[in-house]
């Protein structure tokens, strides 16, 4: 399952999968979410109707019979079901079976008064199940744009099968599947096996019943149910027949799809050297919204057409590789998934990065014209490097479908688990890695197995340590790297540090296995860092060392300033190495662990190449941090300087006189807005000035945004017309303007722009806040004598939060925390004190800041 991207606050991140926030309000469960494992699925005979459905939702009719094995004698069989799936009839071994629902678990049990010896048995059942609504994208459901080509696809993964039928619906149950859909004649009818026969119903015209072949043991997860008016289109690769599915008049993008789908199929076979394990596979392409794919077994259900027709990039090769991509994942997980899979979610880690591993893999063999294309730096993988392993976030989960969901986040959605292959493929050697790959298929075949289970096939203690410690040691692991010269040699002195979360860690003194390598004059070197500092000889001292050359470790880099300086003097250091130079370094100061200099330095080198990739909005955040931090220090114009030094590295003069420069990620131009240059600015207005009054896209937006601020007044006043005419009067200006006003430069334009908002439909104390980030003098004297305007911007409940809000995120640097306590105890009442001490905390605690940057670029002169 690819999966969208990125939140970096907890609560954000939980929302965004899914996963419940911990609360006191949460119901408590009647009883274990899990199901006990007693009561065994050995098969399914499932046959579905969808009766009556629309985007909203809907029923399907259902009948099954399971054949489940029971090891201990118990009074009843519990299985997984939405509460709002009706039991109409239920039988055990032929007995009358009575239902209890226990909807916060999503269980039923199912009881004949009578035990329930050990043994086999057989459940049959006559229900009515859900179709989920299009917004909930899961169960079976109905994604399409257009009602002129009906379309039902299933997404049961992690845990919505159960929305359809009762089941077993946890990874580790796997069972033989004979499923039979009763639609209409004409449609596609789509599962995980060929199609072993399709009946007409002669009392119900129009109507067939499509009966599939038995599937081998698979969880619920990898089912799939497709159904509708599509198209198709056929290849046969390596034995192996595959179909892709489309809404008619996209037989061009079946054909591509297809021609993508036999290349990956054949490489991955003899790159396993294990057979596709299916006697067929079927590719299903919807044309709904939904930025995501299933990996169901032996049929992948893409959930819309833009990805893979490269329309979710703007440049054209990278959305050739975007749709490759999106192809050779699920592919892969035929092998990583369905062939071997996971006993729980708790270890989906396994199958996600494995089949990153593989996608890597096929990429450059079948694909090495997109080696030209800037290696992303996932600046996600960062943030979480700084949270750390899996392990800290268990306290929130309740059970193994929240696993499920923030599992696959981390191990999938931010590349971590193939940057933490990759690093440990290159430390033993491709072929040892391939090697365990095959045997870990011939052992586990058809079978749920655990992350654990695959670093013991490298037979180890390194290998098992290593993977063990990313999954479940806290924190994060750093390396500090420095250099001495002895006698013309270059010394390297390598010790490992730890990243901690306060939110999240306790401190523990364990250290990670980091596979290391370092690379002088062109030739690597590889060690295992453990706990023991390392010093190693690295060449004479006039070379220059680069640890982990191109590679995208699991952990930071710690260079001091001297070290990065002497990189900076390499214009030999390759545009990947130098992004995650700054990488590194950005996300130690995130920390407190690397220092405003050490930050400056990385900058300058990341900006040596032209048009840095995967870098505006990772620019835009951090300097909007260090500026707001600084803002009216003496130490500030130090930083401006350092930080417009850098950036004007970062473009080509012909690329802003061809226009070009709209290509660029939009976030990099609201940053030049921060710290405005001429030297852009005339190059940038020249552009685009004759076509500004037609401007539509998020890039010409961001060069107004620019001009606004670093052009001439009369573009800041061509600016202002459109801002100050309405907060949204053409339609597509954003409701909220405020990245359209990093040019209130001045205390006039600050006032008219807090008189005129003040009484529009708009984010007024937001617009506070956001000028307040560079402009806190101004806009503290404009809070300290609109204080109640501002209030009453907001419900008499929230007024106390509003005004100490707009303080804490903007004004807080135009007074000392002294004045701010005393101006909030003397505008608030005394039942706002939680409101003032929360707001003066985080004053303190930004004040502290500033005062460590300010003395960290104090040393540096």
């Amino acid at each position: 399952m690819r999966l969208l991207r990125y939140c970096l606050p907890v609560v954000c991140l939980f929302a965004f999968l899914g996963v419940p926030a911990p609360s006191d309000a949460t119901p408590k469960p009647e009883r274990t979410p899990v199901l006990s494992g007693n009561v065994v699925p050995i098969s399914y005979d499932l046959t579905i109707e969808p009766k009556k459905w629309d985007f909203n939702g809907g029923t399907a009719d259902g009948n099954e019979t399971i054949i489940v094995n029971i090891h201990h004698a118990t009074r009843g069989i519990t299985m997984n079901a939405f509460a709002g799936i009706t039991i109409l009839s239920a039988t055990i071994d032929g007995a009358v079976a009575e239902t209890t629902k226990f909807p916060i678990e999503e269980q039923m049990e199912f009881s004949t008064g009578k035990s329930l010896t050990a043994g086999r048995h057989t459940i049959t059942l006559r229900f009515i199940g859900k179709i989920l609504s299009a917004s909930d994208s899961g169960g079976l459901w109905e994604n399409a744009f257009s009602r002129k080509h009906p379309t039902l696809v299933s997404f049961f993964e992690p845990a919505t099968a159960r929305s359809l039928f009762p089941c077993f619906d946890e990874p580790r149950f796997r069972a033989h599947f004979s499923i039979h859909v009763i639609a209409p004649s004409t449609w596609k009818v789509i599962s995980n096996m060929p199609i072993a026969q399709v009946t007409a119903l002669p009392k119900r015209p129009g109507k067939s019943t499509f009966s599939f072949a038995k599937t081998p043991d698979m969880p619920t997860y990898l089912l799939t149910l497709d159904m509708g008016d599509f198209s198709q289109v056929t290849g046969r690769f390596d034995q192996t027949p595959i179909t892709v599915y489309v809404r008619p008049g996209k037989e061009a993008l079946a054909r591509s799809v297809l021609h993508t789908a036999g290349q990956t199929l054949t490489f991955y076979e003899h790159f396993f050297s294990t057979p596709f394990p299916l006697p067929k596979l079927d590719l299903v392409i919807s044309d709904g919204a939904l930025q995501s794919d299933f990996e169901g077994y032996g049929a992948v259900t893409f959930y819309t057409e833009s990805v893979l027709e490269g329309l979710d990039s703007s440049d054209p090769l990278k959305g050739k590789r975007d749709a490759f991509e999106a192809v050779a994942q699920p592919i892969a997980q035929q092998w990583f998934g369905g062939l071997v899979g996971i006993k729980s979610w708790s270890n989906s880690w396994l199958t996600t990065s494995l089949t990153s591993w593989a996608v890597a893999r096929a990429e450059a063999k079948l694909r090495p014209e997109f080696h030209v294309l800037p290696a992303d730096i996932d600046w996600t993988w960062n943030f979480v490097s700084l949270w750390g392993s899996l392990k800290p976030l268990h306290y929130a989960v309740n059970d193994d479908r929240d696993t499920a969901s923030y599992t696959s986040f981390f191990a999938s959605a931010t590349d971590a688990g193939q940057a933490v292959l990759d690093q440990w493929d290159a430390y033993v050697g491709d072929p040892t890695m391939r090697n365990t790959v095959q045997k870990f298929f011939s052992k586990y075949r058809g079978r749920g197995t655990t992350n654990a289970a695959f670093w013991k096939m490298f037979g180890t203690s390194q290998a098992s340590g290593y993977g063990n410690s990313w999954l479940n040691e806290p924190g994060a692991p750093v390396v500090q790297a420095a250099f001495t010269c002895v006698h013309s040699r270059q010394i390297l002195s390598l010790k490992q540090a730890r990243i901690f979360d306060a939110e999240f860690h306790d401190r523990k003194s364990t250290v990670w296995p980091i596979p290391l390598s370092w690379t002088t004059n062109g030739k690597t070197h590889w060690i295992m860092l453990e706990g023991k500092p390392r010093q190693l000889d690295a060449g004479s001292c006039a070379d220059t060392t680069v640890i982990d050359a191109g590679f995208r470790p699991t952990y930071l880099v710690h260079l001091s300033a001297p070290e990065l300086k002497r990189l900076n003097r390499d214009t030999a250091l390759s545009a990947v190495d130098r992004m995650r130079v700054f990488r590194d370094t950005f996300s130690l100061m995130t920390a407190h662990q690397a220092t405003l200099p050490e930050y400056l330095v990385a900058l300058h080198i990341a900006t040596q190449m032209p048009r840095p990739q995967s870098f505006g909005y990772t620019l835009r955040d951090s300097l909007r941090g260090i500026l707001q931090y600084l803002a009216g220090s003496p130490e500030l114009p130090i930083v401006s300087k350092s930080i417009n030094d850098s950036l004007h590295h970062a473009f080509l003069p012909e690329d802003l006189h061809s226009g070009k420069l709209l290509n660029l990620q939009n976030g990099l131009y609201w940053e030049l807005a921060i710290i405005p240059d001429r030297r852009f600015a005339r190059e940038a207005l020249a552009s685009w000035r004759k076509d500004r009054s037609k401007m539509r896209t998020p890039e010409d937006i961001a060069l107004m945004t620019y001009s606004g601020t670093a052009g001439t007044p009369d573009d800041f006043t061509w600016v202002m017309h459109h801002i100050l005419t309405g907060c949204n009067p053409h339609g597509w200006l954003p409701a909220d303007p405020m990245p359209f006003l990093f040019g209130a430069h001045t205390r006039a334009t600050v006032l008219r722009i807090f008189t005129h908002m003040q009484n529009k439909d708009c984010d007024y104390p937001g617009i506070v806040s956001r000028i307040g980030y560079y402009q806190p003098k101004i806009v503290a004297d404009y809070i300290v004598t609109h204080a109640h305007d501002i209030m009453r911007s907001a419900p008499p409940s929230q007024q106390a939060w509003t005004l100490t809000d707009s303080i804490v995120n903007g004004a807080w640097a135009g007074r000392t925390p002294t004045q701010w306590r005393t101006f909030l105890q003397h505008t608030l009442s005394p039942a706002d004190a939680p409101a003032i001490h929360d707001a003066m905390m985080k004053i303190e605690a930004k004040w502290a800041r500033r005062r460590l940057l300010e003395a960290q670029l104090a040393a540096m002169k």
